[in-house]
């Protein structure tokens, strides 16, 4: 099957992308610690570690080899490492190695199509780069 993106957001995992999802989340937590002493006059912080989460949505489609590769991946426990948020077609994009946190099928007794949602949590630095990543079509 032929990958199919959204318009803002394209999700790709290793060199390839992830037809059929709709929807996509990448959100870069920061720790910070307080570090106020008795006797300051206002709370002082360091900022901490970064951590990043992923969440994507879709269309169930087993046929697209990367969607198939993650719910593999997925199942058998396996890292999911190389996942990105391309926002726009050459914009730039949104990267972190991810591990697999939660894989959710959802399948109505209607026609209607089978959704799937993954979550994955970051595993690395998250970063962000200027272009495209270089993905099959």
């Amino acid at each position: 099957m032929a990958a199919t993106a959204g318009r803002n957001s394209i999700v790709t995992y290793g060199t390839g992308t992830v037809s059929l999802m709709n929807d996509a989340s990448f959100d870069v937590d920061v720790e910070n610690a307080e570090i106020t002493a008795f006797g300051d006059t206002a709370v002082t912080r360091v900022t901490g570690l970064r951590d990043a989460s992923l969440s994507v949505s879709g269309s169930h489609d087993k046929s697209d080899t990367y969607q198939s590769s993650l719910i593999d991946n997925f199942l058998a426990g396996s890292d999911c490492a190389a996942m990105r948020l391309r926002t726009g077609a050459a914009s730039g994009y949104y990267d972190c190695d991810m591990v697999p946190t939660k894989l959710s099928v959802k399948a109505k007794a209607s026609a209607d199509p089978i959704e799937l949602s993954m979550d994955f949590a970051g595993d690395g630095t998250p970063t962000y780069s200027t272009g495209a990543p270089t993905v099959d079509a």
